[in-house]
C-alpha cells in the first residue's frame, strides 16, 4: 500500500486481530458486519475513493476477512470476531472507537460520496465531533437536554481520536444498552405516528438519541456540518452535495447523478419524489409507477421490520443482486 499525500503519515503500529495497522492522520471509516452491509459499505467506499485521496477502512466480521482483504476499495480491515457482532446498528455505536485514524470521518454504507469531503479534516483540528442535524427534530425526549439542544443524524460523523472522544463513545454505548434493556420509559416519543419506542425506526436499537443524550453531557467541542455533507432531502441544499445520504436504490441512484447538475438552492421532496430547484423546473426523480411500486415497498418494509427479519432478507437481495 502506497502513501500518497501527507494525509497519509505514518505512526505508530497497531494490532488488531492479527492485522498491523498504521496509525494515519486522516481517513474513512466504514462498519459492515454482515454481508449486506458490508456490501452497501463497499458501493459507499467506491464513490469516496473517487473523489479523495485519503486511506479508507472498514470495521467488519472477521468471517468477511477474505471479502475485506482483497477488497481495492479498503486500504484497512479491522476485524471483530462474529460472537462480539450483532449484525444491525449497534455494531457501529459499539465499534466506531477501533478507528485506526487521528480524524476519521465515519461514513454509513447507505451513501454515495459525490464530492471532496477532506475539508471536515479541517474541522477537526478545531472541533473534537462534528455531525449534521437529523432529518427530523427529535424523536424522543430526554431528560435533562432541552429542546433547543439539536438531534444529530449519526450516518456521518467526523471524530478525532483523543481520551475524552473515547469516553463520549463509551458514554454513548453504555446510555444506548439502558435503552436497550430499560426503554425510555420516562421520555416521551414526540412522532405522531409512534405511540413508543418501539414504533420508532430501530425501535430500542436507534442510536440518536443516546448519541444526544451523551453529546450533550459531554465536554466535547463540536460543531454540526452542512446539509450538503450529508443530504438526505426534505431540506435545502446550496452548494455542492457532497454526500447524498437516501440508500442505493432508484432514488439514491438517481439523485446523485442530478442533485448537483445545477447548483444553488434546490430541495428533494420525498413525499411527491421530486427534485425542486430555484432557478428552474423541478425534476421528477421516479415515474407515477416507480412512486406506486416505493410506497408498496416501503409498506413491505414496515411489515418485515416489525416481524424481525430485515437482516436476513437484506442478506438474500444482495445474494440475487450478484
Amino acid at each position: 500500500m502506497g502513501y500518497r499525500n501527507d494525509r497519509w503519515k505514518t505512526g505508530y503500529l497497531k494490532w488488531k486481530t492479527n492485522i498491523v495497522l498504521y496509525m494515519t492522520k486522516d481517513g474513512i471509516l466504514y462498519i459492515g458486519t454482515a454481508p449486506p452491509y458490508y456490501e452497501e459499505a463497499k458501493i459507499s467506499a467506491k464513490t469516496a475513493k473517487e473523489h479523495n485521496d485519503v486511506p479508507i477502512a472498514i470495521i467488519t466480521s472477521s468471517s468477511l476477512s477474505e471479502r475485506a482483504e482483497t477488497c481495492p476499495y479498503f486500504d484497512e480491515a479491522i476485524l471483530i470476531n462474529k460472537t462480539n457482532l450483532y449484525d444491525d446498528v449497534r455494531d457501529k455505536i459499539y465499534h466506531m472507537s477501533k478507528s485506526p485514524f487521528e480524524n476519521t470521518i465515519y461514513i454509513d454504507g447507505d451513501t454515495f460520496i459525490l464530492d471532496d469531503i477532506t475539508p471536515v479534516f479541517d474541522m477537526l483540528s478545531r472541533f473534537d465531533i462534528t455531525a449534521s442535524h437529523a432529518l427530523v427534530r427529535p424523536v424522543v425526549t430526554v431528560d435533562c437536554v432541552p429542546d433547543s439542544f439539536p438531534e444529530l443524524n449519526t450516518g456521518v460523523i467526523g471524530f478525532t481520536s483523543s481520551g475524552k472522544v473515547n469516553r463520549f463513545f463509551e458514554k454513548w454505548k453504555n446510555i444506548h444498552k439502558n435503552q436497550m434493556w430499560s426503554g425510555r420509559p420516562h421520555e416521551t416519543v414526540t412522532l405522531s405516528n409512534a405511540s413508543s419506542l418501539d414504533d420508532i425506526p430501530f425501535g430500542k436499537k436507534h442510536g440518536q438519541p443516546p448519541f444526544r443524550e451523551a453529546l450533550y453531557h459531554s465536554d466535547l467541542q463540536f460543531s454540526a456540518l452542512p446539509t450538503e455533507y450529508n443530504y438526505r432531502g426534505n431540506v435545502w441544499a446550496y452548494d455542492s452535495v457532497k454526500i447524498v445520504h437516501m440508500g442505493h436504490g432508484i432514488t439514491g441512484s438517481r439523485m446523485k447523478n442530478k442533485i448537483n447538475t445545477t447548483k444553488g438552492g434546490r430541495t428533494y421532496v420525498h413525499k411527491n419524489s421530486r427534485l425542486y430547484f430555484a432557478s428552474g423546473p423541478t425534476v421528477p426523480l421516479l415515474s407515477r409507477r416507480e412512486q406506486f411500486f416505493k410506497k408498496s415497498k416501503n409498506l413491505v418494509w414496515k411489515l418485515i421490520t416489525y416481524i424481525g427479519i430485515e437482516s436476513q432478507i437484506r442478506k438474500l437481495y444482495y445474494q440475487i443482486r450478484k
